[in-house]
């Protein structure tokens, strides 16, 4: 019904979050194919089913993204060196923080593949440090933004200066660092003694 409705507006992108087998995968991938407007399906599989991610990648012309769970370049060259995938999706969180990110990416491009920065529902300080990522990468693709993050109590809320996304871009700050500054009050509203 969602890829109806958006036509040839638009693309979506389908996260499985590792529900399906390979079987069942191969046929959702499928599907998905014939709907015209998919950009990608994300985690069909669990993250350790390294055999399966390489067969679906080969085997349908859909991109499979993954790697949300990778937590350094290791793990990631196995999978690239595997194909186990068309798009990669580090978390700068996860990843290693942001030094490792950036070497995710520089690898990634290597192998000739796009990234995305996956933040899922997390703060204003974990998408930013995304951004600037992929703000220094050349095979930088999208990044998510979380649901609900202009009001929510992990977005914009914790900053001085809200991130502005306008017809969805965000200009980053020239200032040093990650160019954004935390609002204490709120931030202390989120911490358990």
């Amino acid at each position: 019904v969602i890829s109806e409705t958006v036509g040839d507006r638009g693309q979506l992108m389908v996260d499985a979050h590792g529900a399906f087998d390979l079987s069942d995968a191969l046929q959702f991938a499928d599907f998905l194919e014939g709907r015209g407007n998919i950009l990608w399906l994300e985690d069909p599989l669990i993250p350790e089913d390294h055999h399966g991610y390489r067969e679906l990648t080969r085997s349908t012309p859909l991109r499979i993204a993954m790697g949300e769970t990778e937590c350094n370049r290791y793990g990631v060259r196995d999978r690239l060196l595997g194909q186990e995938c068309n798009i990669l999706l580090p978390d700068v969180c996860r990843a290693g923080g942001i030094s490792e990110t950036l070497r995710i990416a520089q690898l990634a491009d290597v192998f000739g593949l796009s990234w995305a920065s996956h933040v899922s529902t997390s703060t204003a300080i974990h998408l930013i440090a995304g951004l600037h990522v992929g703000a220094t990468t050349p095979n930088f693709f999208i990044s998510e933004l979380p649901t609900g993050f202009a009001d929510g109590p992990f977005g914009n809320v914790l900053l001085t200066d809200p991130i502005e996304i306008s017809e969805g871009r965000v200009t980053l700050s020239d200032r040093p660092g990650l160019g954004i500054k935390l609002n204490r009050t709120e931030v202390d509203k989120l911490i358990v003694d």
